[in-house]
């Protein structure tokens, strides 16, 4: 249960509980358990999550966690990522995670090549799995989008 994992890492302290979310990341990509780097993610979210009036009573106990702008960061990306990597394991898609950082910067081209040859085959594990989300070209165009592939990148997959 998220909510007991929070209330445990959060009587951690900060730093014991930085190092034990880290060392449970490596397993969980690993073995491509993406519904646990998805959780994991979550969690990173809620231990950093900015504190209102909303949030419960134990977290405004714990000073320090609400000015982690970076690890807020570094788990919405993780969040973004492990969503699209539960979607394309789900329809068969290959994939090797470690692309999905790569931006359209020019620093990894390796990773945008990876990223840029991804939605044919997404395309076509929605054909096969009888995909019944929002359609496999907006699914498509989704991917793209998110990822900085271009407009035209879904159009172009759906066409060859």
């Amino acid at each position: 249960d998220s909510g007991l994992a929070l209330g445990y890492l959060l009587m951690l302290g900060k730093k014991k509980a930085l190092q034990v979310y880290q060392a449970a990341l490596p397993a969980a990509l690993s073995h491509r358990n993406f519904h646990r780097v998805h959780v994991l993610a979550r969690l990173g979210q809620q231990l950093v999550a900015p504190r209102t009036g909303g949030a419960p009573d134990h977290i405004h106990e714990c000073p320090g966690w609400g000015d982690q702008a970076v690890f807020r960061g570094q788990c919405s990306a993780m969040l973004h990522n492990a969503v699209w990597w539960r979607i394309l394991r789900g329809l068969d898609v290959d994939f090797d995670p470690r692309h999905f950082g790569a931006r359209n910067d020019g620093r990894n081209n390796g990773g945008r090549r990876h990223l840029a040859a991804l939605p044919q085959p997404l395309l076509a594990g929605c054909g096969l799995a009888g995909h019944g989300g929002p359609g496999p070209l907006a699914l498509c165009r989704k991917f793209c989008s998110d990822f900085d592939l271009g407009e035209a990148a879904a159009g172009q997959a759906y066409a060859e």
